[in-house]
């Protein structure tokens, strides 16, 4: 054996043993790698409490290796998985602080402006005026549009309505709602068992109206209200009386006998009293007795 070989064989030789001695030896040896079949690998997981959860530093190294996959839920879509689609997130450039105030979460009432109020009864010899009218419709399902922009552009506070037309309860709801302009408010009586007839009256909401309960006349329909104010009431009734006709089977004797007994029982309550209505009857013609006899029931 030459010189050069036996040292290099005595070098070799003193570097294995310096690594032996150094702690992390077990380390630095290549170890075989083992390999588990699916089955045994089912069964170490039958012998894991199902309390146990793996460190996350053993957790992301099996996430490297690929051998657990993290599973994605299904919040946020209803599709499943073949139509999931990320949701965006946005976010604002909010200031959190606006005139040096910080803002937290609840109401800022800073942002409140008081608004002055004078009550009506602090106004002594001054009067509350308000704008009427009476239309008679005659079907105010197809003719909501045309009635609503003719009170907005006259600014008409109270109108008394005959032959709405409506149906009782809440089936026209939707016609009424596209009769009432913003800030208004339509209580009506519907004819109950036949079509067409029917009162009402459009009111703008901050007038204080209350709806008073019906007697049934065969002659005439109407509803009363009474209209509360600090000064004094005032009860606004809107009546319709139908024409005469072989179908109805009315007559003008008949209207004059029930509306006399109707006045009767409105001159024992108390407050002023206003009366609209279609009536029916001609009063520009003088020659019309029951027109004069009307007028006559009327004052």
């Amino acid at each position: 054996m030459s010189t050069h070989h036996f040292g290099f064989t005595w070098l070799v030789l003193c570097l294995f043993i310096v690594i032996s001695q150094h702690k992390d030896y077990e380390t630095m040896c290549v170890r075989p790698r083992r390999t588990y079949s699916q089955d045994q690998l089912l069964s170490f997981a039958s012998n894991i409490p199902k309390d146990y959860r793996i460190p996350v530093e053993l957790y992301k190294t099996l996430r490297a290796h690929r051998i657990t996959k993290h599973q994605p839920t299904r919040r946020g879509c209803t599709g499943g998985s073949s139509v999931r689609k990320p949701i965006p997130v946005v976010c604002g450039s909010r200031n959190k602080y606006i005139s040096g105030l910080y803002m937290k979460r609840g109401v800022n009432y800073n942002n409140l402006t008081q608004v002055p109020l004078t009550s009506i009864r602090s106004l002594p010899g001054k009067h509350m005026l308000m704008d009427c009218c009476l239309l008679n419709t005659r079907s105010v399902r197809n003719k909501a549009i045309i009635v609503k922009d003719y009170v907005v552009e006259n600014n008409i506070d109270l109108v008394g309505l005959t032959e709405t037309w409506l149906k009782p309860g809440v089936a026209d709801a939707a016609k009424i709602e596209d009769l009432k302009p913003n800030g208004y408010k339509l209580p009506h009586e519907a004819r109950k068992k036949k079509r067409a007839g029917g009162v009402g009256i459009l009111h703008r909401s901050n007038i204080d109206i209350a709806t008073k309960e019906s007697v049934t006349f065969k002659s005439f329909e109407y509803m009363e209200t009474v209209l509360r104010s600090p000064c004094k009431s005032v009860r606004v009734i809107a009546v319709y009386r139908p024409p005469p006709s072989k179908e109805n089977r009315l007559t003008c004797k008949m209207f004059f006998e029930d509306f006399t007994v109707y006045l009767e029982q409105q001159t024992i309550t108390n407050g002023c009293l206003l009366i609209i209505g279609d009536f029916n009857f001609h009063v520009e013609d003088v020659s019309d007795s029951n027109a004069i006899l009307g007028t006559a029931r009327c004052q």
